[in-house]
């Protein structure tokens, strides 16, 4: 994803070579902080090499789901303790997860 968000920056400051010289943020929230990661990265990368240069200047990530295991790893015990299920469910459900994450 982060080949095709670069593409399309490079394809917009061309168009809009006006705004090439403005300080540049990405931001993205959820699911979309690791393509804003890796967007950011390639970015650096390619204005190092000369290309097309995007002014970068930083990036923002609002609620980011970078790592499945750690983000589900206390997921039971934090609905247990809101009450949305109880201890047995607790368990059952504490089983098949960490059976998901091996």
């Amino acid at each position: 994803e982060a080949e095709e968000l670069y593409e399309a920056l490079v394809q917009f400051f061309t168009l809009f070579c006006e705004y090439q010289t403005q300080n540049f943020y990405l931001a993205g929230e959820a699911y979309a902080a690791s393509s804003i990661a890796h967007t950011a990265k390639k970015i650096d990368a390619e204005n190092a090499k000369g290309s097309l240069k995007i002014n970068l200047k930083g990036f923002v990530l609002g609620s980011p789901f970078l790592d499945f295991q750690y983000a589900m790893k206390n997921q039971v015990e934090f609905y247990y303790n809101l009450g949305l299920i109880d201890k047995k469910q607790s368990k059952v459900l504490q089983i098949e997860l960490d059976k998901g994450l091996r």
